[in-house]
């Protein structure tokens, strides 16, 4: 299948212009604002996403610093970090020389204090609320007063997150798609408080790592999410109402140019992540997913979770 002129068309435009961003009520925009400087990234968090983050900013030539809870966590880490280097490499979208330079550029660590000179701390830890919050408070007290913090919640409520902190105009949402370390985009998602110099750094590190930033208001479930659920709403109505197979249809979006089918991204991500949200925010569940849901079929990062009758 061949992707029409005009979609490319339009992909292209906007691809350019979405670094031209401004906040509401004159807070500041891409000409007015200037980002930090930054050498150093902190990333809080070492699972799947924290781990794709980490190294998309070693290759983007920081030094970035990869926050573990404990050493089981930390072998945990190493360890598919192996896997995911051998798994790149065989696609051909890593070589030696790339893992190499992550190699000199990461460094694991389980205390906070090493993240003192930061320029920049993102955490890609649980989607919890109240694990961010006391994330964000101990984080202020050890990071320096000029580092910006990055969340990378995918729903959660800006304001609420920042709320604990005494200057939360540093608070920016960054929020990496999974797998971070292959998908461009990103959400950076503004709250009532956030400053535009966040932004600008948020925008700054993204295309340093060459991704794509885009600019979200605080809502509910941001942008990606409000279209992801009707995507995979859609791939499985296809499923339960025209009887195609899950295969079939990721063939179908692979073909039309997606990096990955929605339903091989749903097994990577975790069906625990839409049960989720669909749960935090009223939505309906569709026959298939409360089918999985009931069973804890959830895929392969919550293996674990998986219960055959």
């Amino acid at each position: 299948m061949k992707v029409p002129e005009d979609i490319k068309d339009y992909l292209m435009e906007a691809h350019g212009l979405a670094g031209q961003w401004s906040l509401p009520d004159n807070r500041g925009s891409s000409e007015s604002s200037q980002p930090i400087p930054l050498e150093s990234v902190g990333i809080v968090g070492g699972g799947t996403m924290g781990r794709g983050m980490a190294i998309s900013f070693c290759l983007g030539g920081f030094t970035t610093y990869l926050v573990l809870r404990s050493e089981t966590s930390m072998d945990n880490c190493k360890k598919e970090l192996e896997v995911m280097f051998n798994r790149e490499k065989k696609f051909k979208r890593l070589n030696d020389k790339k893992i190499e330079q992550i190699r000199l550029k990461l460094v694991f660590t389980m205390d906070y204090q090493t993240l003192k000179d930061c320029d920049l701390v993102v955490e890609a830890i649980y989607e919890n609320l109240k694990m961010k919050k006391e994330l964000f408070d101990e984080l202020e007290r050890v990071c320096k007063p000029t580092a910006i913090f990055g969340t990378n919640t995918s729903s959660l409520n800006m304001d609420e997150i920042s709320s604990v902190l005494k200057n939360p105009s540093r608070m920016v949402g960054m929020h990496f798609i999974n797998p971070a370390n292959l998908i461009k985009m990103v959400e950076i998602i503004y709250g009532s408080n956030t400053s535009a110099e966040a932004v600008a750094t948020a925008f700054e590190a993204c295309t340093a790592i060459k991704k794509l930033p885009i600019l979200v208001a605080n809502c509910p479930l941001f942008v990606f999410n409000r279209l992801l659920l009707v995507y995979v709403d859609q791939s499985l109505k296809l499923m339960y109402d025209y009887g195609y197979l899950p295969h079939q249809i990721d063939a179908f979006v692979v073909e039309f140019g997606m990096l990955m089918g929605p339903l091989t991204m749903g097994d990577m991500n975790g069906l625990d992540v839409m049960e989720r949200l669909k749960s935090e925010n009223g939505l309906p569940t569709n026959v298939i997913e409360k089918e999985m849901f009931s069973r804890k079929r959830y895929g392969r990062k919550t293996s674990e979770l998986i219960k055959t009758s």
